[in-house]
Protein backbone atom coordinates (compact mmCIF):
# COMPACT_ATOMS: atom_id res chain seq x y z
CA UNK A 1 0.00 0.00 0.00
CA UNK A 2 1.23 3.23 -0.82
CA UNK A 3 2.56 5.72 1.79
CA UNK A 4 -1.40 7.35 1.90
CA UNK A 5 -4.08 5.80 1.56
CA UNK A 6 -6.01 6.58 -1.81
CA UNK A 7 -8.75 3.68 -2.87
CA UNK A 8 -12.58 3.29 -3.64
CA UNK A 9 -14.49 0.38 -3.15
CA UNK A 10 -15.51 -1.71 -0.25
CA UNK A 11 -13.60 -5.37 0.84
CA UNK A 12 -13.18 -7.52 -0.93
CA UNK A 13 -13.79 -5.12 -3.93
CA UNK A 14 -11.37 -2.18 -2.74
CA UNK A 15 -9.06 -0.28 -5.25
CA UNK A 16 -5.84 0.87 -3.85
CA UNK A 17 -4.07 3.48 -6.28
CA UNK A 18 -1.10 5.29 -6.13
CA UNK A 19 -2.94 8.52 -6.58
CA UNK A 20 -6.45 10.25 -6.91
CA UNK A 21 -6.95 13.50 -8.46
CA UNK A 22 -9.42 15.91 -8.49
CA UNK A 23 -11.78 17.11 -5.95
CA UNK A 24 -14.70 15.34 -3.85
CA UNK A 25 -18.15 16.97 -3.81
CA UNK A 26 -19.63 16.20 -1.30
CA UNK A 27 -23.43 16.09 -0.76
CA UNK A 28 -24.75 20.10 0.49
CA UNK A 29 -28.70 21.17 1.26
CA UNK A 30 -29.93 22.47 -1.75
CA UNK A 31 -32.03 25.79 -2.42
CA UNK A 32 -34.63 26.97 -4.59
CA UNK A 33 -34.88 30.97 -5.32
CA UNK A 34 -38.87 32.21 -5.40
CA UNK A 35 -39.12 35.44 -7.02
CA UNK A 36 -43.09 36.65 -8.06
CA UNK A 37 -43.96 39.14 -10.13
CA UNK A 38 -45.20 42.72 -7.73
CA UNK A 39 -43.60 40.88 -4.80
CA UNK A 40 -40.74 42.66 -3.27
CA UNK A 41 -37.34 40.72 -2.28
CA UNK A 42 -36.46 36.97 -2.99
CA UNK A 43 -37.31 33.71 -1.10
CA UNK A 44 -35.66 30.57 -0.46
CA UNK A 45 -36.74 27.05 -0.07
CA UNK A 46 -34.92 24.13 0.99
CA UNK A 47 -34.84 21.56 -1.59
CA UNK A 48 -32.96 18.54 0.81
CA UNK A 49 -29.52 17.51 1.13
CA UNK A 50 -28.13 15.85 -2.87
CA UNK A 51 -25.25 14.93 -4.49
CA UNK A 52 -24.26 15.78 -7.84
CA UNK A 53 -21.75 14.10 -10.41
CA UNK A 54 -18.11 14.29 -10.12
CA UNK A 55 -15.46 13.14 -11.54
CA UNK A 56 -11.73 11.88 -10.13
CA UNK A 57 -8.75 10.41 -11.90
CA UNK A 58 -6.73 7.39 -10.76
CA UNK A 59 -3.07 6.82 -11.43
CA UNK A 60 -2.07 3.32 -11.12
CA UNK A 61 0.91 1.26 -11.76
CA UNK A 62 -0.24 -2.20 -13.19
CA UNK A 63 1.63 -5.29 -14.14
CA UNK A 64 1.57 -5.24 -18.04
CA UNK A 65 -1.22 -4.14 -20.70
CA UNK A 66 -3.33 -7.60 -20.12
CA UNK A 67 -3.53 -6.51 -16.02
CA UNK A 68 -4.76 -2.57 -17.78
CA UNK A 69 -7.85 -4.44 -19.08
CA UNK A 70 -8.72 -6.57 -16.12
CA UNK A 71 -8.06 -3.56 -13.88
CA UNK A 72 -10.62 -1.55 -15.54
CA UNK A 73 -13.60 -4.15 -15.84
CA UNK A 74 -12.77 -4.72 -12.39
CA UNK A 75 -13.29 -1.01 -11.69
CA UNK A 76 -16.31 -1.05 -14.12
CA UNK A 77 -17.90 -3.83 -12.11
CA UNK A 78 -18.78 -1.34 -9.18
CA UNK A 79 -21.11 0.99 -11.75
CA UNK A 80 -24.65 0.89 -9.96
CA UNK A 81 -23.62 -1.35 -7.46
CA UNK A 82 -23.83 -0.87 -3.36
CA UNK A 83 -22.28 2.67 -2.20
CA UNK A 84 -18.41 2.81 -2.04
CA UNK A 85 -16.18 4.16 0.17
CA UNK A 86 -13.75 7.01 -1.12
CA UNK A 87 -10.23 7.46 0.42
CA UNK A 88 -7.90 10.17 -0.84
CA UNK A 89 -4.75 11.40 0.67
CA UNK A 90 -5.62 9.17 3.81
CA UNK A 91 -9.05 10.63 4.46
CA UNK A 92 -12.40 8.77 4.07
CA UNK A 93 -14.91 11.22 2.57
CA UNK A 94 -17.89 8.90 2.89
CA UNK A 95 -19.95 6.86 0.53
CA UNK A 96 -20.83 7.38 -3.35
CA UNK A 97 -22.21 5.89 -6.06
CA UNK A 98 -19.70 4.50 -9.13
CA UNK A 99 -21.90 6.04 -12.13
CA UNK A 100 -18.86 5.27 -14.63
CA UNK A 101 -15.10 4.52 -15.09
CA UNK A 102 -13.33 4.63 -18.40
CA UNK A 103 -9.54 4.20 -19.16
CA UNK A 104 -7.79 7.60 -19.98
CA UNK A 105 -5.58 7.87 -23.06
CA UNK A 106 -2.44 8.66 -21.10
CA UNK A 107 -2.23 5.03 -19.70
CA UNK A 108 1.10 3.76 -20.79
CA UNK A 109 4.51 1.51 -21.01
CA UNK A 110 6.59 2.55 -18.25
CA UNK A 111 10.08 1.09 -16.98
CA UNK A 112 12.55 0.88 -14.73
CA UNK A 113 9.78 2.19 -11.52
CA UNK A 114 11.12 3.58 -8.51
CA UNK A 115 10.43 0.78 -5.58
CA UNK A 116 7.51 1.81 -3.48
CA UNK A 117 4.70 1.30 -5.76
CA UNK A 118 1.49 -1.12 -5.29
CA UNK A 119 2.95 -3.56 -7.57
CA UNK A 120 6.17 -4.96 -8.07
CA UNK A 121 8.07 -4.30 -11.18
CA UNK A 122 5.21 -2.75 -13.27
CA UNK A 123 5.14 -2.38 -16.89
CA UNK A 124 2.30 -0.19 -17.47
CA UNK A 125 1.41 3.31 -15.78
CA UNK A 126 -3.20 3.19 -16.07
CA UNK A 127 -5.19 6.45 -15.61
CA UNK A 128 -8.46 6.20 -15.22
CA UNK A 129 -11.53 8.50 -14.91
CA UNK A 130 -14.38 7.56 -12.31
CA UNK A 131 -17.63 9.68 -12.47
CA UNK A 132 -18.50 9.50 -9.17
CA UNK A 133 -22.58 10.62 -6.85
CA UNK A 134 -22.55 11.67 -3.51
Amino acid sequence: MPALQNSIGNSPDEFYFEDLQGAIVLRAQKLQLLERLGIDGTGVRKTGVRGVPFQLRSVHYVADWDATEEALLAYQSLIGAEPVDVWQHDVLFGTFLVLNVEQLPETRACYNVTPGTIVENPECLQYCLWTLLG
